[in-house]
């Protein structure tokens, strides 16, 4: 049965002093024995707050105004904040920030799965501008008007943007030329999106078009793209093959570099890569630290995608299996494997959301195992395979809720939670990154 909820009554703001973050970064606090979540508050934060919508066991409100304010909170460092819907927690000092993803890790882990960590590792801390090397702007005429930008909180209404703190620097200082090409088009509604990706040599513009661009409109693109050292590539909607049509390199892919482990990798704008390579590089080299590998071991990489782990794992081991189910990953992986010169890294395909237990890989026995799955889990796979991974599972989350669920499935199973760190991915937003190592005795 859904909770009941109603919209509140038009009442007077009360006062609240806010304690902690929800999940989604809303403060909380206590009134007359109810939980109070309350839009824009921060721990620490003494505020008025007034009621929008009214459940069983918690209330909603808006932050109605400061009466003190938390030694955490900071003023926004753009001026869209709060209106664009890629930031929600610019105005909680980073440090606040990376306290409340701990919070909310470990609660969920504790509510859910009745697990706490024997060691908590410090946060992999990410600079707190300029870290995100990928972005996808959507483009809308409305009234004439050219609208290039990103999407509102909760919203379809694209905010325009010519500049964005928290995007790669050569990333960010493309926006004004690409609203200025947009606007000198002869067909302005033919572009619907565009990606943009940064990789350690030169960056990526991809074009997302629903009419064909004539050759004037590809030859103005292609000047820009020149002017800034980047690929471009069009595509007349996906699912639909990608065109190369500039690169200033000679190749037909970006790449980035993992240096602890003389890795290059080589993707597309449309290919899954971590938007923050500095966390990434981080990321991978304690991965590696955590599950303490020898030349000796066998180890099953899932939901690989490029061989962003497999191929810094098979550095350290015998031979790694990395399983992906798309399978465009699955042959970059192996393209990167040769790339590297690496053959004791092996890819297959295969959907880790169906039974895979006929798979000749998921019957092998394997010293170590990592998964890296989307925010749905590992749930699928996790059930199937739990009585059969190897006493080290190491455990990659974008989603803490999933996380919860499936490290339940592991204590089940036998695992104890033995290290876990978060990782600051996403700084300035809701969204954390969790690494959990479980151990089998």
């Amino acid at each position: 049965m859904q909770p009941r909820t109603r919209h509140a009554r038009a009442t007077a703001p009360f006062d609240l002093s806010i304690d902690s973050l929800t999940h989604d970064g809303r403060g909380v606090g206590r009134y007359k024995g109810r939980a109070v979540f309350v839009n824009q508050a921060v721990p620490g934060d003494t505020v008025t707050a007034r009621v929008v919508k009214q459940k069983a066991s918690l209330w909603e409100a808006e932050l109605d105004r400061i009466l003190v304010p938390s030694p955490q909170r900071q003023e926004p460092g753009c001026p869209r904040y709060g209106v664009c819907g890629g930031c929600s927690l610019q105005h909680l000092a980073h440090d606040g920030q990376l306290a409340a993803h701990t919070d909310v890790v470990l609660g969920q882990l504790k509510r859910f799965a009745g697990l706490e960590p024997d060691s908590l590792a410090e946060p992999l801390k990410s600079p707190v501008w300029g870290y995100r090397h990928r972005a996808r702007l959507a483009v809308r005429w409305v009234n004439r008007k050219l609208l290039m930008g990103f999407r509102a909180a909760s919203s379809n209404t694209i905010i325009p943007v010519d500049a964005c703190p928290v995007l790669a620097p050569e990333l960010a200082a493309m926006l004004p030329a690409l609203e200025a090409t947009l606007k000198a088009a002869t067909d302005p509604r033919a572009i619907s999106h565009i990606e943009l990706a940064a990789g350690d040599d030169c960056q990526g513009i991809l074009l997302r078009h629903i009419h064909p661009l004539s050759a004037q409109e590809q030859a103005r693109w292609q000047a820009l793209a020149n002017e800034y050292h980047a690929h471009l590539w069009f595509q007349p909607n996906e699912p639909q093959p990608l065109v190369c049509a500039y690169a200033p390199d000679g190749q037909e892919s970006l790449t980035y570099r993992l240096p602890e482990f003389t890795l290059k990798l080589r993707f597309l704008p449309v290919d899954f890569i971590q938007v923050n390579p500095f966390i990434n590089r981080q990321m991978v080299s304690q991965a590696v630290d955590w599950l303490a590998l020898s030349p000796t071991d066998t180890v099953l990489d899932l939901f690989c995608g490029l061989g962003n782990f497999t191929l810094p794992l098979a550095r350290k081991a015998g031979r790694v299996v990395g399983v992906e189910g798309v399978e465009s990953l699955v042959a970059k992986g192996r393209d990167n494997a040769r790339l590297n010169g690496m053959d004791n890294a092996i890819f297959s395909r295969a959907d880790l959301s169906e039974d895979i237990t006929h798979q000749a890989w998921s019957q092998t026995n394997y010293d170590a195992c990592l998964l890296d799955p989307p925010r749905t889990g590992a749930r699928e796979v996790l059930e199937k395979l739990a009585d059969r991974l190897p006493g080290r599972v190491l455990y990659v989350s974008c989603n803490p809720a999933t996380l919860a669920r499936d490290a339940g499935i592991l204590k089940q199973s036998g695992y104890r939670l033995a290290r876990l760190s978060v990782m600051d991915m996403f700084p300035q937003t809701v969204h954390v990154e969790t690494m959990a190592l479980f151990l089998r005795d």
